[in-house]
């Protein structure tokens, strides 16, 4: 039996990729936060501008309402488009994770296998180390016997 395990080479491999996906899966929630943070950044702009509407509306200024409620808009479209991207993060987001889960799977597959690689090793081992002791004990008591 050998010392070292057959699958070595493979279960690296395994966790190799299993680190890529698992960056690639981080890369994506942090582009998700980014957008989030984005998309609260509009939301907060654009109800000043609403206020700011209001505060000229009780002044009686209606000389730059018409931009303000252009602008507003403007907010309201990129808003949906951060949206839309947002979700279309979070389908990526989820094929990853399944991604991740199989290929963590399949490292723990070959983590169980070089656990019971070991285990099986160690009693070879055991059973070889039982062995030449009995072999010394049957030179050594073959020899006083004569």
């Amino acid at each position: 039996m050998q010392k070292d395990f057959r699958l070595e080479s493979v279960h690296k491999y395994k966790k190799h990729i299993l680190d890529l996906e698992r960056d690639k899966l981080l890369y994506l929630f942090n582009i998700k936060d980014e957008l989030e943070c984005r998309k609260n950044e509009i939301i907060e702009k654009i109800n000043l501008n609403k206020t700011e509407i209001e505060e000229l509306k009780k002044r009686g200024d209606f000389t730059f309402i018409e931009l303000y409620e252009k602008y507003i808009n403007n907010l309201y479209t990129q808003h949906q488009k951060v949206c839309k991207y947002i979700e279309s993060v979070d389908r990526e987001i989820e094929k990853q994770r399944k991604i991740v889960l199989e290929a963590r799977t399949e490292k723990l597959v070959l983590d169980n296998l070089e656990t019971k690689h070991i285990e099986s090793y160690k009693a070879f081992q055991r059973k070889m180390e039982e062995k030449f002791i009995d072999e010394i004990n049957s030179i050594h008591y073959g020899y006083k016997d004569i």
